[in-house]
């Protein structure tokens, strides 16, 4: 409560910082997003026509519903990065709350997300393509500004010592843009369909019905009845193919690391061949 107003004070100084000079002020955060979509529906449904039988406005909505929060992460964090130095003349006064240097960073980076999302949800009812998914916008928000204001306060001490923080972070959410949707795939490809086998695992789940099944437990591994011992973990067909499974990782990593390294070393020296050998290394890929 008694930081409000300090964050409200510098929320406004930035965003009038921000704007300062030009013709239309605070109205760029209403024109960037709309310009954005402007833009995005002529590339994608007019030049490039990657309209086939879906709608080219939905995924340019799409697109900026992920595009718009990387963009205020992006923005906050790079200020945060120099914001204890910018408002240094603050912090010499002992009753100025620090955290709230940051904070406020990260809350004017938020101004021009909200304005577009607002844009977004504007023309996705107009349109026809909203639904009930747009209650869950605030909160999805909400946490990602918490989520930024976390990183915006490490980040703002650790640039205090690190003099080259900014371009670090510029380049590693350079990479993490491009990194995000290879990781989400592979966690929709690999990940979920392994978290959801162990899931089944401890249920009395079969192959012939997945639809309907009930809690066991530790069951399906280990369990005692009548006196025996029953389950995955006493079948010595399953302990078998675990064994011979872990063998056949072992020496095929050791293998393929051996020769690769040596592969490797033998490459880095002077031959004939080597370019040609080199070239049919690289083919496959």
């Amino acid at each position: 409560h008694r930081y409000a107003y300090p964050l409200v004070a510098l929320t406004r100084r930035d965003l009038q910082k921000r704007y300062a000079g030009s013709m239309l002020g605070v109205a760029w955060t209403i024109l960037q997003p709309l310009t954005l979509i402007l833009v995005y529906v002529v590339v994608f449904g007019v030049v490039l026509k990657t309209d086939r039988g879906g709608s080219t406005l939905s995924f340019v909505l799409s697109l900026l519903c992920g595009m718009l929060p990387y963009l205020a992460i992006n923005d906050a964090l790079q200020r945060c990065s120099f914001a204890l130095k910018e408002d240094k003349t603050l912090l010499e006064r002992e009753t100025f709350p620090a955290s709230v240097i940051p904070a406020s960073r990260v809350v004017t980076a938020s101004v021009g997300e909200l304005v577009g999302l607002a844009v977004v949800v504007v023309i996705s009812i107009a349109s026809g393509l909203g639904g009930w998914w747009l209650v869950l916008l605030p909160v999805l928000v909400l946490l990602r500004i918490l989520l930024t204001l976390a990183l915006g306060w490490m980040v703002s001490r650790l640039a205090v010592f690190v003099s080259d923080l900014n371009e670090m972070l510029s380049l590693l959410l350079t990479v993490w843009l491009f990194l995000t949707p290879m990781l989400v795939i592979l966690a929709l490809v690999a990940a979920w369909p392994l978290l959801r086998t162990i899931l089944f695992s401890f249920t009395n789940a079969t192959l012939v019905d997945m639809s309907r099944y009930g809690f066991v437990g530790l069951n399906n591994y280990l369990s005692h009845e009548d006196g025996h011992w029953y389950g995955v973990l006493t079948d010595l067909e399953w302990l078998r193919a675990l064994g011979n499974t872990l063998w056949f990782a072992l020496v095929s990593v050791t293998l393929e690391t051996v020769l690769g390294v040596g592969i490797a070393v033998m490459l880095d020296h002077r031959f004939p061949g080597r370019g040609l050998m080199r070239a049919a290394l690289l083919v496959p890929w």
